[in-house]
């Protein structure tokens, strides 16, 4: 990475809490991160971000504001499976927007289809995480997310 790298982040861009932004902004305090968020309230408290990060409200899919136009190196994109219906392409042209020429795209997405629930032994039990699986499914089929 170079010492004055930019690197967005945010829940449109990767549903987190912003702890991966946290941790990667203490493993590069050189680096300026901003991370991005459909709604403020997914926001950290203030103190608990490093110097070397900021957060912003954006909508991945709104046009994007000229002064986030072609001024980073990388961009973070993530889980965005769980809250994007339909047409893909607006976000992607806008991830693309955000980089200078050059630039990276790191997309990450959760295969949670691909998961699979095994015990230890035979005596241990998966009872609980087979609900917790089932709530999962629940919560995101009305999204349209079929995680079974």
């Amino acid at each position: 990475m170079t010492e004055n790298i930019s690197y967005p982040l945010g829940r449109d861009f990767n549903a987190s809490s912003r702890i991966w932004l946290i941790d990667l902004a203490r493993e590069k305090p050189q680096a300026q991160l901003e991370g991005f968020d459909i709604s403020r309230s997914q926001f950290p408290p203030n103190e608990w971000l490093p110097s070397n990060v900021k957060l912003a409200q954006l909508d991945a899919l709104a046009p994007l504001p000229n002064h986030l136009m072609g001024r980073f190196d990388i961009v973070h994109v993530g889980l965005v499976v769980t809250v994007l219906q339909g047409d893909p392409r607006p976000l992607i042209e806008n991830v693309k927007r955000l980089l200078k020429p050059g630039g990276y795209v790191q997309w990450d997405e959760a295969d949670l289809g691909g998961l699979h629930r095994k015990a230890a032994n035979a005596s241990a039990s998966t009872t609980s995480l087979d609900k917790l699986y089932a709530k999962v499914d629940e919560a995101f089929k009305p999204e349209g997310v079929d995680y079974g």
